[in-house]
């Protein structure tokens, strides 16, 4: 699965896997929104991946001082649980390593459960509170095969 650097040209589907599969009911999200799709892909920070040439996967990366964070991570519903999140991951980890960062770390929301497939691929938890999780890993510790 081909995984490549967002076009303005990907903003709508983009948006429209963004709003399908991300399922999002809180106040003042905003990270689905064309604006915020549009300056994250301006900004060099969404990646979409491909299959037989048709967007199946997103992926918006946000760097700090130390950590690429996985801003937002989605995957079609007819393309999940084949492993293409894990592939999304796995590229946001490599990338991180070529970009010389320690870290990769991810918040999702409680109500998900996805801390859990996060945990699995090595992430530890590193602060909680009702609605959220905060995940870490260590880059040079890599992702399971």
């Amino acid at each position: 699965m081909p995984i490549r650097l967002a076009t303005l040209a990907d903003a709508k589907r983009i948006g429209r896997i963004a709003t399908a599969e991300l399922l999002i009911d809180v106040p003042d999200f905003h990270w689905h929104t064309s604006a915020e799709i549009t300056r994250a892909i301006r900004n060099d920070e969404y990646f979409v991946a491909t299959l037989k040439g048709r967007i199946i996967g997103i992926l918006c990366l946000k760097r700090d001082a130390d950590t690429l964070w996985i801003e937002t991570i989605a995957v079609k519903r007819q393309h999940q649980r084949k492993g293409q999140g894990k592939a999304l991951v796995r590229f946001a980890v490599e990338r991180a390593a070529q970009l010389g960062l320690p870290w990769v770390r991810v918040s999702t929301f409680s109500q998900y459960g996805a801390e859990k497939a996060y945990q699995r691929m090595g992430f530890h938890v590193y602060d909680q509170n009702p609605e959220n999780f905060w995940l870490e890993l260590r880059v040079a510790d890599g992702l399971p095969q």
